[in-house]
């Protein structure tokens, strides 16, 4: 039986960056299909021709598109899709808007490879990855908007949550 051919779409303005990522992920996922993109319009023109992908990997800021924007066009041309943001921004508010869009995972520029490469694994795997300075942030109460209501996780998850990390 042949496995299915995944497809990957990365978009980062840093045509290094992406060349780099589509080496580890050649390694991680042979079989898989990678398509590159400068920018949120091209990342959109290749999904728009292009059905069926797998993961998208995305930076926040790229010159073209306000990021929340972006984001919500590339899920908007691929539903099914899982995306990853890759970004140097480690902000809390930004993490947070980044989840409310649907993201599957949101991995520091800065992490290590293979953090990250560890990161995409679960993801590909169907799981969520989040960086540890929001654990850690969710466990002191700074990622809540200071209501309950407003919260990412329950006190139950958040401690649950904090003894996995």
């Amino acid at each position: 039986m042949q496995e299915k051919t995944m497809k990957i779409l990365i978009a980062d303005d840093h045509a290094l960056f992406r060349d780099g990522l589509t080496m580890h992920l050649e390694k991680l996922v042979p079989q898989a299909v990678i398509l590159q993109a400068a920018n949120y319009s091209q990342a959109i023109k290749l999904l728009s021709d292009n059905k069926n992908f797998d993961l998208i990997i995305a930076d926040l800021d790229m010159q073209d598109m306000r990021w929340e924007d972006g984001l919500a066009e590339l899920r908007r041309h691929a539903p099914e899709a899982r995306i990853v943001v890759i970004s140097a921004s480690e902000e809390n508010k930004n993490i947070k808007k980044a989840l409310e869009l649907g993201i599957s995972g949101y991995i520091s520029k800065r992490a290590e490879t293979k953090v990250m490469i560890s990161a995409l694994k679960l993801v590909l795997d169907g799981g969520t990855y989040l960086p540890p300075s929001i654990i850690e942030n969710a466990n002191t109460g700074l990622f809540n908007d200071g209501e309950n209501k407003n919260r990412l996780l329950t006190p139950r998850q958040t401690e649950v949550l904090g003894f996995v990390a």
